[in-house]
């Protein structure tokens, strides 16, 4: 059958509920970092999206996981899971009912998937009310939370799951604005989470690795002090990586750098031109004739006597007000 792209759960035989417990941190480090969206999208639009791309993400590393799909199955049903959801939970102003998917939706997830991007760069902010715009948090939180699940659960190295969760965490801010949603705090929830699941599961996996060897070893026994030391050494290297995480998330979160400091991808980009912000030349026009006939507003050479010169072009009328049309 060929060697799966993917590499097969390391330990089948782990309980339950340490399984739940890596989701559970997958969902959690994620939900934090789909924060950092909220001060550009504004409502609450943005984290539906990016809460339904987590659970549905999760879901599909799971699933993985479970039946020992490779990369090419995990990828194929992710697509699918992203056009079958993505239309109620990124774009239900395309669906019907705000449920049932359509030819327009998918056009528009697909679209998306390119130029969401730049909407959410380029136009003004809170970006909540316009569409496709929500693509954005949908799609990396449900890549990220499929990618973490499955590097969690599959590879002995399971730190690996942390970089997915990182890339969300950077995409998220910056994609947002200068200000943050709960800089400190998030800082040190993400930090704090993930550094302890981290030594959770390399204590884990040491544990493993001592289970083995003492099995295929001759069969003893640890005294009680050996035992309540290595206990103290445990809690103590627990202590110490609760403290790294609170320092680390302090830093992360912004509390030992200035707001001012912050740089995002929208101060780097300028928005297009919109005429639509700008007053109509009409406005001023009776002021011109009638308090500026004798003043030379501008100096134009080159031009024959009594040449006019068009400023602007008004191509619309709605029966009161000329404008622009597009």
């Amino acid at each position: 059958t060929g060697t799966p792209l993917l590499p097969p759960r390391p330990n089948p035989g782990r309980p339950t509920w340490a399984i739940a417990l890596d989701c559970a941190v997958v969902a959690a480090v994620l939900l934090v970092s789909v924060l950092s969206f909220g001060p550009a999208y504004g409502g609450v639009g943005y984290l539906i999206a990016g809460l339904g791309g987590i659970v549905l993400g999760i879901v599909i590393g799971l699933a993985g996981w479970r039946m020992r799909w490779n990369l090419v199955i995990v990828a194929a049903v992710t697509i699918v899971v992203y056009l079958v959801f993505g239309g109620p939970l990124a774009a239900p102003t395309t669906t019907v009912l705000g449920v049932i998917p359509t030819l327009d939706t998918f056009r528009t997830l697909v679209l998306g998937v390119v130029f969401s991007w730049k909407d959410v760069l380029t136009l003004v902010t809170p970006l909540g009310g316009f569409e496709s715009v929500l693509i954005v948090p949908f799609l990396t939180s449900l890549l990220a939370a499929v990618l973490a699940t499955s590097f969690a659960l599959r590879l002995r190295r399971s730190a690996w799951a942390l970089l997915p969760m990182v890339a969300l965490f950077v995409t998220a801010i910056a994609f947002g604005t200068r200000e943050g949603a709960f800089p400190v705090a998030q800082g040190l929830a993400f930090v704090g989470i993930a550094l302890a699941w981290a030594a959770w599961r390399r204590q884990e996996a040491r544990a493993e690795a001592s289970s083995a060897t003492t099995l295929a070893g001759s069969a003893s026994v640890a005294d009680p002090q050996t035992a309540a030391k290595l206990r103290r050494t445990r809690l103590a290297t627990a202590a110490g990586l609760v403290v790294a995480a609170l320092g680390l998330g302090f830093a992360t979160g912004g509390l030992l750098v200035p707001a001012a400091a912050r740089e995002v991808l929208r101060d780097q980009i300028e928005p297009p031109l919109d005429l639509h912000d700008y007053a109509s030349p009409l406005v001023g026009f009776r002021s011109y004739v009638r308090d500026k006939v004798d003043d030379s507003l501008f100096t134009v050479k080159g031009l024959p006597d009594g040449a006019r010169i068009r400023h602007a072009t008004l191509d619309t009328y709605d029966g009161t007000v000329y404008n622009v049309a597009g």
